[in-house]
This record gives structure tokens, C-alpha cells and sequence, in this order.
């Protein structure tokens, strides 16, 4: 899990920027890490992380690096929590 948290650490604070955008207020866009073409959606209920459409939430149903990442963009939405 902390691997997740460490690439997100390693993005340029001036890109996040760039990577993540708002959906609606429940929704985010968070670009790929890999594929400047790819988005992930996370969705957030009451300032909370609830899932994320990559491959490593959907398996694993962990905090994903996209997560981690958004919640640098936005420290007042909580990372997912699990349950």
C-alpha cells in the first residue's frame, strides 16, 4: 500500500493540477499515471473516497494511487477507508 502512496508523492506538485478535475461534486477525474489518455473516475461521498474505476481498486479494494493523489489535491476529501 505504500507504494501506491509514494508514486503519488513523486508528481510534481504543479502537475496535479493538470491531472485531476472535477466531474461534479461527487465525481473526479484523475489522469492515468502512465497513459496521458486514460482517466480514472473517484467518486467521493461526504468529502470520502468510496471507489475509484482502476484496475487496482477494483481488484485489490485498497486507497489507490489515484486516490492518494487526489486527496494531495484536496487534503479535505478522505482517503477510502475499506469496509
Amino acid at each position: 500500500m505504500r507504494t501506491r502512496q509514494i508514486s503519488a508523492e513523486a508528481i510534481n506538485s504543479e502537475s496535479i493540477e493538470d491531472m485531476i478535475q472535477l466531474e461534479n461534486k461527487s465525481s473526479h477525474s484523475v489522469q492515468s499515471f502512465t497513459n496521458n489518455d486514460i482517466f480514472y473516475q473517484v467518486e467521493v461521498d461526504n468529502n470520502q473516497m468510496i471507489k475509484c474505476t482502476c484496475e487496482d481498486f477494483e481488484y485489490n479494494r485498497i486507497a489507490c494511487k489515484h486516490m492518494y493523489l487526489l486527496h494531495r489535491f484536496k487534503d479535505t476529501i478522505q482517503l477510502y477507508q475499506g469496509g
